[in-house]
């Protein structure tokens, strides 16, 4: 018996041999991250850039250098000493009365500024300021006793010049009961007294009166407050308050 042809077996074998897939495409030389000349262009890039954010920076975030001549410990004592001066109350020699420090910056003052004339305009407030009552940073020393409602706050500059000061007294407070010309009279001669021209260097001739307010106390005292405003740059500068008013 002739042998038999075995067909189907060379079919299936050549059905089950894998196929092949086909060559990958080339690689270009942008895939592999640029050539020399991009990266080249790119770093000359970068490089003008840092140099135009290091020219600039001081233009878009401005940096002080703030000179601070009195420390914590002189603040309290200057403070002391103002207070004994113009007899503002409560004393601190007096029993309980405590000292509280602290060095803020006038942000009311920077947000009303930059928004209307621009953050180079607060950066040259910063450096040299017009008026010698106002300072961007200051020291602020407050002068109570717990359960006390009279209390002083005594304001000072970094260099240690005297700004100003507020005073607050209970209502029930006994004091005198000025007219608005004798009260005018005493914040006046707080300022050009020859003892207030040495404290305040405040030359009232550049100043012009805008406001003045009365009010009647239970204690049977009058309180007067007295707004002066500079004339040439119409800038409301407080004058601190007088002995006998609050």
């Amino acid at each position: 018996m002739p042998p038999r042809q075995r067909r189907g077996r060379a079919a299936g074998d050549a059905a089950s041999s894998p196929s092949r897939s086909p060559p990958p495409p080339p690689r270009s030389a942008a895939a592999g991250g640029g050539t020399p000349a991009t990266w080249a262009a790119a770093t000359a890039a970068s490089l003008a850039l840092l140099a135009y954010a290091t020219m600039t920076f001081h233009t878009a975030f401005p940096i002080t250098s703030l000179e601070i001549t009195m420390d914590r410990d002189q603040a309290l004592q200057s403070a002391a000493a103002l207070a004994d001066e113009y007899s503002l109350r409560p004393a601190v020699a007096d029993d309980g009365v405590r000292q509280a420090v602290d060095f803020e910056s006038a942000d009311d003052v920077q947000v009303f500024v930059e928004l209307d004339h621009g953050l180079q305009t607060w950066f040259k407030m910063l450096q040299r300021a017009e008026l010698p009552s106002f300072s961007p940073y200051y020291w602020i020393i407050r002068h109570f006793r717990e359960g006390d409602i009279a209390e002083t706050e005594i304001f000072f500059n970094p260099l240690g010049d005297a700004l100003g000061f507020s005073q607050k007294l209970p209502e029930s407070e006994p004091g005198a009961a000025l007219s608005e010309e004798d009260a005018r009279a005493v914040a006046v001669a707080l300022v050009t007294s020859d003892q207030g021209r040495t404290r305040w260097s405040v030359d009232l001739e550049r100043y012009t009166e805008v406001e003045h307010l009365a009010e009647d106390r239970t204690g049977g005292r009058r309180d007067h407050s007295f707004t002066f405003e500079l004339k040439d740059e119409a800038i409301t500068v407080p004058l601190g308050m007088a002995p006998g008013t609050s």
